[in-house]
């Protein structure tokens, strides 16, 4: 086995065995500049608010970032709508909470992902 396969079969090994701190990293990453920016607008530095303009751009695609629709921290808005904050700290928070209960849990069995999935899979199909 060369070296190169020595890698990618350690770096495969550990994504498996962490994939949960993993993607709650991931989230943790996600979510800091949606609560950051609102205090990057209100230094007033024009270095950081440059920074902020960046994260609401980079965002955009990801929500419509109404102001009526947003949250604000320090009077300036967040970089999304308190809807899609809603989503992704919810996505934190089970994530989190997985992560002390999964030991506990026992599995499903493949009827329930069927029932739960299936409407899911159709109700997404038609939106687009």
């Amino acid at each position: 086995m060369s070296t190169y396969e020595r890698y990618i079969l350690s770096f495969a090994s550990f994504a498996i065995r962490h994939w949960l701190a993993i993607v709650n990293f991931a989230l943790f990453i996600f979510i800091v500049p949606i609560v950051l920016t609102p205090a990057l607008m209100a230094t007033g530095s024009p270095a950081l608010v440059a920074i902020a303009n960046a994260f609401m751009a980079a965002y955009h695609p990801t929500c419509h970032q109404l102001p009526e629709r947003s949250l604000f921290i320090f009077g300036y808005q967040m970089t999304v709508c308190s809807r899609c904050f809603a989503i992704y700290a919810s996505f934190l928070a089970g994530g989190l909470l997985f992560y002390f209960v999964k030991n506990r849990l026992k599995p499903f069995h493949i009827f329930y992902y069927i029932l739960f999935c299936v409407p899911m899979g159709i109700d997404g199909t038609a939106q687009l």
